[in-house]
């Protein structure tokens, strides 16, 4: 990989804002972030954007990364050998002004990767296997392409390209290391060999250099710094570099406040804040530094931002090696300047040269090129099939699963220890007149108890995996759907094989009926039910932050579990009899007293003397308000079922909106 030459693509935006919106007791406050900013960033360049905490540098990272859509305004232009395309409205880098997505037209999207401050991974596999994995969902069944950098996908051709990547980035030695046994130098440097798998031309990392050593920081600068010489462009966000990393950048953006305070080459920063601002940079200072201290002070810091903000017309123009503005407006043809002296020294043409205009402001959208191979390579389909998908997905989930061992016997361990208890207190009570009314709380208990675990086991797994699940989904790994069957397809069976657990023992130590149709139908009755519960922890697990999940989902399961049996039909108020008609487990509840009691059961055996109230079933079951009409367990079960289904199509919506929609 290394040496491969990209066709540069450079990288524009104008007039980009962004306002944030939050509501508070006052009501819905709206405070602008980023003021109406512009710039340049070119191919075989390696650029940084910095700037004082919370001066927006993260936010213009992502609008241009078409992470960030809400609230955005301005337009996003990506220039290449053979296109320009422009994206604009109310969404800058975000299709058709709102959708989530990158600044794109026909292929761009997939051409670039976001890599966040955070280095969200998948900890229990090595780095070999999840270099594997991403490679075969990244590379898929396409052939070799020289446009679009897609290398052909043999398990051979996978691993060699894995070993190169490995190798380029220094992590061959720890190829088979845990992820979660990293340091964090490597745990960033695997963040970026994960997206280099498919080799995009605009890589965008929000702070890479934050949490580590001086030593790991010029590692991972000179790295990036390599990636861009081979004609990538390379976006970083930094907050306060020494100065040796400050020199390595070919490009510099500052940001305060919301305004660009310069645009340029990093020799012209002390020489356009001397002429402009008669800002002087000690000697054998930092110019980082200073250039924080000065932006960060309160009432000269303000002026300098306008000052310095003025003279380059908020990144309109740029400053060039001797301090200079450059008047030429941002996205021109210009002169040789420093950023194409690196292009042509890598022997990497320019971003300009036969430049071919695509449109696209929501009228008229137009291709013109001639090379019928880039037409194909930029389609907007992925490289894996969604079968394909499933199946790695499906069998990276199973992976991680075995690695986490210890979570899975802990929920197998809890059944069976619950089987035995509830087994031991309510023994022999399924075949007994006199033990009707406990057998009742076993019944109860039995399914409260599979609601909880097959709830709470997700609940608080899911919002954990959404952040892993935001970072891969975003650089389209894999789409929404393929990755919602494999988690169903890891998760679902381990939790019916728990509650089978459960059930055999307590089943038969209870004394029950040992009947087939009884066994299957209650079985399947508390099963469903469970995974019922289970895709409600689901949703709200993807719609709720912890704290709140962890409350409402508890809360949930006991209102549900009050009808039918706390309270019948005709007892319930009218302003709660819809919580009768949409709780499973009412549903689920009514289903396993009558396939226990109902079914034309004969009489109990009972072992009072004198009197046995419920010694012939029908009359508990008349007690219970569901005996006539008798219910139909068919028709019950087919409701939980139904529910379960509309309920995980809820969770991929929640989901499709979270991740395209709410970032």
């Amino acid at each position: 990989m290394e040496g491969t030459s990209h066709q540069p693509v450079d990288l524009v935006f104008r007039d980009v804002g962004f306002v944030a919106t939050q509501l508070t007791m006052k009501g819905i406050e709206r405070r602008k972030i980023l003021h109406d900013m512009n710039g340049e960033f070119g191919g075989g360049q390696l650029s940084a954007i910095m700037g004082p905490s919370g001066a927006g540098k993260s936010t213009l990272l992502k609008i241009l990364a078409g992470y960030t859509c809400r609230g955005v305004q301005g337009e996003v232009s990506v220039m290449a050998g053979d296109m320009n395309v422009t994206r604009s409205g109310g969404g800058a880098g975000c299709c058709g002004g709102g959708r989530a997505s990158r600044p794109q037209g026909v292929g761009v999207r997939r051409r670039s990767c976001l890599i966040r401050q955070e280095d969200h991974l998948r900890e229990v596999l090595t780095v070999w296997e999840a270099m594997r994995y991403t490679a075969r969902l990244k590379m898929g069944g396409r052939i070799n392409s020289p446009c679009c950098h897609l290398p052909g996908s043999t398990p051979k051709e996978r691993d060699e390209k894995v070993n190169n990547i490995l190798e380029m980035l220094g992590l061959s030695e720890c190829k088979y290391t845990r992820t979660n046994r990293l340091s964090g130098g490597q745990r960033k440097r695997l963040s970026i060999a994960l997206e280099l798998i498919d080799d995009p031309p605009i890589m965008f990392l929000d702070e890479p250099t934050t949490g580590l050593d001086s030593s790991s920081c010029t590692q991972c600068v000179s790295l990036l710094k390599r990636l861009a010489e081979d004609g990538r462009t390379i976006v970083c966000t930094i907050h306060q570099p020494s100065a040796l990393l400050l020199d390595m950048f070919d490009h510099l953006y500052i940001v305060a406040d919301g305004w660009c305070a310069y645009q340029g080459s990093v020799a012209g920063l002390l020489p356009f804040l001397s002429t402009t601002a008669n800002l002087q940079c000690p000697q054998y200072h930092n110019p980082a530094d200073y250039i924080m201290e000065t932006l960060c002070s309160d009432e000269n810091g303000k002026k300098a931002i306008s000052s310095l903000s003025s003279a380059i017309n908020n990144g309109e123009y740029s400053v060039t090696n001797t301090g200079t503005v450059s008047t030429k407006p941002i996205g021109k043809k210009k002169q040789i300047m420093r950023g194409d002296i690196i292009r042509k020294q890598n022997g990497v043409p320019s971003a300009h040269d036969g430049v071919v205009s695509i449109r696209d402001n929501g009228d008229t959208s137009k291709e013109i090129s001639d090379d019928s191979e880039c037409k194909k390579c930029d389609s907007f389909r992925m490289a894996s099939t969604s079968f394909e998908q499933l199946c790695i997905l499906s069998r990276r989930n199973m992976l991680i699963m075995r690695r986490n061992y210890s979570q899975l016997g802990v929920r197998l361990a809890a059944h069976l220890a619950i089987g035995v208890i509830f087994g031991y207190l309510y023994r022999n009570m399924g075949n007994e007149g006199s033990g009707v009314l406990a057998n009742f709380v076993y019944v109860y208990g039995s399914l409260l108890f599979l609601v909880y675990t097959g709830k709470m086991a997700v609940l608080l797994s899911f919002p954990l995996e959404m952040e892993v699940l935001s970072q891969e989904h975003f650089n389209r790994w894999y789409s929404l759907v393929p990755y919602c069957f494999s988690t169903l397809m890891a998760e679902i069976p381990f939790q019916v094989m728990s509650c089978l657990s459960y059930l055999v023992i307590s089943y038969v130590l209870t004394g029950q009926p040992l009947e087939s149709t009884r066994l299957i139908l209650f079985f399947l009755s508390n099963i469903l039910a469970s995974l019922a519960a289970q895709s409600c922890g689901y949703l709200i697990g993807a719609t709720t932050p912890i704290k709140v999940a962890v409350f409402i989902g508890p809360v949930i399961a006991v209102l549900l579990s009050v009808f039918g049996f706390c309270i019948t039909y005709r007892d319930t108020p009218k302003a709660f009899k819809w919580l009768f008609h949409v709780s499973y487990f009412r549903y689920a509840f009514h289903a396993n007293m009558n396939i226990l009691y109902g079914m034309d059961r004969g009489i109990l055996p009972c072992n009072e003397k004198f009197y046995c109230h419920y010694r012939y079933p029908t009359k508990f079951l008349s007690e219970l308000d569901i005996a006539d009409p008798p219910v139909d367990v068919v028709s019950h079960l087919s409701f939980i079922c139904t529910f379960a289904i509309l309920v995980h199509c809820s969770t991929f919506m929640a989901i499709w909106l979270r991740l395209n929609h709410f970032r």
